[in-house]
């Protein structure tokens, strides 16, 4: 048996298909961090219902995420699981065969895109935006971006935000691309 995991409609999938999507969802934390935020990346979980099968990955970037320009950064590595999770989890490579049993979840990780501009530059109340609709954690506003979040109040604090900002900033010009992680 042979299917697609593509971006297919999850009703069509699994009316034509011995499958189960158990997650679709957009990935927190995965895009690129700056002043213009990188798109999100996706993640797709399917439990398998047939008897043996083969898998075979022909994903991109699960090595180094897409790179960031001009001071963002690069999204983060898509991966490839079957069974995320569990004791039973393993990795499979983004140019591999693997095997499936019935019952078993692969989950697709799709890469997030990377940023553009440094992220201290990225207006806080957008930072807040994104953290509200859950495509950045509070945790993750304060490391990549310099925003300080109360998580009670869902508030800025403006000062420990300046103070944050200010210790994220390097002194020297930027680099064209940043694919290797954060540079400050």
């Amino acid at each position: 048996m042979a299917f697609n995991a593509s971006n297919i409609p999850v009703e069509s999938q699994e009316a034509n298909q011995p499958v189960l999507i158990e997650r679709f969802e957009l990935i927190r934390d995965s895009a690129g961090a700056g002043r213009y935020r990188g798109g999100t990346g996706i993640r797709r979980d399917l439990r398998f219902f047939t008897e043996g099968g083969r898998l075979t990955n022909n994903t991109e970037r699960h090595r180094f995420g897409p790179w960031g320009l001009f001071g963002g950064q690069p999204g983060k590595p898509g991966v490839t699981l079957v069974n995320p999770g569990t004791p039973a989890e393993r990795r499979v490579h983004s140019k591999a065969s693997d095997t499936v049993e019935r019952g078993d979840v692969i989950s697709f990780q799709q890469s997030g895109a990377g940023g553009y501009g440094p992220p201290w530059e990225r207006d806080p109340e957008a930072v807040l935006r994104d953290v509200t609709e859950d495509y950045v954690s509070i945790e993750g506003a304060r490391r990549d971006y310099g925003v300080v979040i109360d998580p009670v109040t869902m508030t800025i604090d403006a000062a420990a935000t300046v103070a944050a900002r200010a210790a994220m900033r390097r002194p020297g010009p930027l680099p064209l691309v940043s694919r290797l992680g954060p540079l400050w």
